[in-house]
């Protein structure tokens, strides 16, 4: 068996990026024996294994239509496999009555270990095998050099993430199944005590606010930055009790100071969901602040909602 998995390790060494991911996963499914396929944080098919003639019910709902429909991802979180994807390091063997052969998830990463995308492995034309989950965690390696390379991919994932922090900020309706994994990601880098900050930028300078929002991304990078509503909304985290705006906030205050901006920073939270709720409270607590102190670059909720 290990002779078996080393020679399938040196076949995987001998593979080369640059050449698409179609290639690569035609080459995966010889190596490993079974099908492969890549699909995104929202269940978007990437790529896949072509050639590949299955009575498997998924595999033939993700290649035939792009994705898996909402009665699909109702199983998958009633089965619990999107929380299990969600919380294991590297990959998931999800096996139940419900599926017609077992198959493995894997996460893909990207160089700064945020998750980018999703292989999956579905053992139809064999069962698996005791070096698979070894194979498959080295696959991911080379199926992640691969996406990097994609610079197309990259601004359709930070759009997305973008497109969806921003209908949250909205209050639109949020297929939950679609965007838990997605959420999940942008919640695993965040530390315990969430806050959300609005930045009033000055109006003579509303047509610099991405230029404000990458400078404060340089400034503080630990934090999450968007533009709404003419808006840059910061996503603030800290395992501390209580946010300290004097020791936490220091570098983007002084910043707020030397160019005339004001901030509002809403309760503490820990829910992504409950985005729009906070939102309006930073805002409320902005408004309030500039009527009553104007003198001052941050205003904080608490202090006016008595807590």
């Amino acid at each position: 068996m290990r002779d078996d998995l080393s020679g399938k390790k040196r076949e995987l060494k001998s593979l080369k990026n640059g050449k698409g991911m179609q290639n690569l996963l035609n080459q995966l499914y010889r190596i490993l024996g079974n099908p492969v396929a890549t699909f995104d944080l929202s269940y978007n098919l990437i790529a896949y294994a072509d050639d590949v003639i299955t009575d498997d019910p998924l595999w033939n709902e993700l290649i035939a239509t792009g994705s898996f429909g909402t009665d699909t991802l109702t199983v998958f979180k009633s089965e619990n496999w999107i929380d299990a994807v969600a919380n294991c390091d590297k990959l998931a063997l999800l096996n139940s009555d419900k599926l017609k052969y077992d198959r493995i998830n894997a996460k893909i990463f990207d160089k700064d270990k945020t998750r980018i995308a999703n292989l999956i492995v579905v053992a139809c034309d064999k069962p698996f095998e005791d070096g698979d989950p070894e194979l498959i965690v080295d696959i991911c390696d080379i199926l992640s050099k691969e996406i990097r390379a994609s610079e197309f991919y990259q601004k359709l994932d930070r759009a997305y993430q973008e497109t969806l922090i921003c209908d949250l900020l909205s209050g639109y309706p949020i297929d939950k199944l679609l965007v838990t994994a997605k959420l999940t990601d942008i919640d695993r880098d965040m530390a315990l005590n969430i806050y959300l900050a609005v930045v009033k930028v000055p109006q003579d300078k509303l047509d610099k606010i991405g230029h404000f929002r990458d400078l404060f991304k340089q400034t503080q990078r630990k934090y999450k930055y968007y533009i709404y509503n003419d808006y840059i909304v910061i996503l603030i985290s800290t395992n501390n009790p209580q946010l300290s705006v004097n020791i936490e906030l220091r570098k983007l205050r002084n910043l707020f100071i030397q160019e005339n901006m004001h901030a509002g920073i809403s309760s503490s939270f820990d829910n992504l969901y409950e985005l729009r709720k906070h939102y309006l409270e930073a805002a409320n607590a902005l408004d309030n602040g500039l009527k009553n102190n104007s003198d001052q670059p941050i205003y904080l909720y608490d202090d006016i909602s008595g807590l």
